[in-house]
């Protein structure tokens, strides 16, 4: 029954239109970041999964963890609690009901925006995927033929960003994979089938003329 409130509690708090699902400062997938090179106006990131993959925060009356997540922190009931609640949302996920789609984000605060998607395969959507493969090859077009070797890995995580945006970070957002059919979803949509594009040719557009510069 816990489980069930849970999946209504997501789908109550869910906004992709402002965070491409579940706001990251409630839950997420982790990831470290590593500064690789500059490149003119662009910064190289690397990316990877956090040793402690996952974190979340019950914090508010408009979480939809607070539910689910109680006691003080350190306390008996707080480490029971949140076991129980990491036993439901494992369930969900399993199921394929959640999935986790890593987005770059401004920076990790209340108010910052997702810059775009950065998804792997088997989640997101097919434009988020290919924001995903023409930012990495941007990425690798920026940086020395060694390094860029290096990190030609299918699983490794690279993005070029303006150098303005120092506190850029990666996140994995959590997405119910079923999608109410509803204002707010047609606008992210509709953006995403906007703007997913024109991301896409403008990375294709930083690799052209880098590969021009170095022929």
């Amino acid at each position: 029954m816990l489980t069930l409130r849970l999946l209504i509690d997501l789908y109550h708090a869910q906004d992709l239109a402002e965070h491409g699902g579940l706001h990251w400062r409630h839950i997420r997938r982790q990831y470290e970041r590593k500064r690789l090179a500059q490149h003119g106006p662009f910064v190289v990131w690397q990316f990877w999964t956090a040793e402690s993959s996952h974190a979340c925060w019950p914090r508010g009356s408009d979480c939809p963890l607070s539910p689910h997540i109680c006691g003080e922190r350190e306390s008996e009931e707080r480490a029971l609690s949140s076991e129980a609640f990491w036993n439901r949302w494992n369930l969900l996920v399993g199921l394929g009901l959640v999935e986790e789609v890593p987005h770059l984000i401004e920076a990790d605060t209340d108010d910052a925006l997702p810059i775009h998607a950065y998804a792997s395969a088997g989640c997101g959507e097919q434009i988020e995927r290919d924001l995903r493969q023409a930012a990495k090859r941007a990425a690798l077009a920026m940086l020395p033929s060694g390094l860029a070797l290096e990190c030609r890995g299918r699983s490794v995580m690279v993005a070029p960003v303006p150098f303005s945006a120092g506190n850029v970070q990666m996140v994995g957002i959590a997405r119910l994979r079923y999608r109410p059919r509803n204002a707010r979803t047609g606008a992210w949509w509709a953006r995403l089938q906007t703007e997913g594009p024109r991301l896409v040719e403008r990375y294709a557009r930083i690799t052209r003329q880098l590969g021009a510069a170095a022929a």
